[in-house]
């Protein structure tokens, strides 16, 4: 990263800003957030004085020359301020999911482009040394192609602990349900690793209230290096489900959890575990992820060469999210709750 400092902007003051983004570029060289944003002006004052930001803004017609932007908004709100953001010559990166709809994710990527500015992803799994090792495992060939996966995430949940008003109860704002949220980072986990291309839904069935998923199950084909795999997805918040990434080879597999600390155990043909895979490379806790990918990030914005936070490199997995809402009323793919 060069030595010239640069400034950083927050739009949206949430949790997952307080608790991770302002920690994580507190300790990055030569970066400094200038000002924060949020529509609860109150919250964004907490947070500035946490924090040490010296301005709080109340729109975004008040920013001043920046660096770059993080959009924290929900998905369903954020097209617009990334938009205006690049209009005010700022590279932006984008909380996850990128964008509600194929057709917005195409439209901003273009406009940072006509800008020459860089756009990116918060998609911090990319970083998480389980990923990084299953990836080199897979580019490696040491187990033959990859023959088929499973992933899954989620469980049956009592409750969310979080009051009526949460943008993720809002389908205008969150963009739908577990699928768009949770699945946004769980497809773009399995496409790292498996290097995927492009993709065709297969099948699509979902347990939905309101317009929002609580239950999808999901089939893919995904094209990859070594050639088409099916890929299962299952993520729940209302039924118990099997947790992690199974990855079957021509000569073995490997299952790993989706969490930064977690193992990644080789099995051989009959399903026998035989050990374990480690390096000390990558994040092994959600605040270095987090480190990570704001340096990455910022590299990219630096040099003007894509990187691994690209959001041009998040886009197959908003393809499928997509293709599977733009199914949502068909009544075949509907279960009852």
């Amino acid at each position: 990263m060069s030595s010239e400092l640069k400034t950083i902007g927050i739009v949206g003051a949430g949790a997952v800003v307080e608790q991770l983004h302002l920690p994580a570029l507190q300790t990055l060289p030569n970066v400094q957030v200038s000002w924060v944003l949020d529509i609860d002006p109150g919250r964004a004052q907490r947070v500035a004085r946490m924090f040490k930001v010296s301005k709080v803004l109340d729109d975004l017609s008040q920013a001043p020359p920046t660096f770059a932007v993080l959009a924290a908004t929900p998905v369903g709100y954020r097209r617009r301020i990334i938009e205006t953001l690049l209009e005010r010559g700022s590279h932006v990166l984008s909380e996850k999911p990128f964008a509600a709809t194929l057709q917005d994710h195409d439209q901003l990527v273009s406009a940072a482009q006509r800008a020459h500015l860089q756009i990116g992803v918060g998609l911090m799994r990319r970083c998480y040394r389980p990923t990084i090792m299953a990836r080199a495992l897979v580019q490696s060939g040491v187990l033959g192609a990859v023959q088929e996966v499973y992933a899954g995430e989620g469980g049956k949940m009592r409750g969310t602990g979080r009051a009526s008003n949460w943008y993720q109860t809002n389908r205008e704002a969150s963009g739908g349900g577990i699928l768009i949220e949770t699945g946004s980072h769980l497809l773009d986990q399995v496409i790292s690793i498996c290097g995927a291309s492009d993709a065709e839904v297969d099948e699509f069935k979902h347990v939905s209230v309101e317009d929002l998923d609580f239950h999808v199950d999901l089939k893919v084909n995904a094209r990859t290096p070594t050639g088409r795999v099916p890929m299962r997805f299952s993520l729940s918040r209302i039924r118990e489900i099997a947790n992690g990434i199974w990855i079957r080879f021509e000569r073995g597999a490997v299952q790993l959890e989706t969490s930064p600390d977690a193992s990644v155990v080789l099995l051989d043909s009959d399903r026998h575990r035989i050990g374990t895979v480690n390096n000390d490379v990558g994040a092994t806790k959600p605040f270095q992820a987090f480190r990570d990918e704001w340096a990455a990030f910022l590299e990219q914005c630096t040099t003007g060469r894509q990187g691994s936070m690209s959001a041009q490199s998040a886009r197959l997995s908003t393809q499928i999210v997509d293709e599977c809402y733009a199914r949502r009323h068909d009544a075949s793919t509907v279960e009852s709750p």
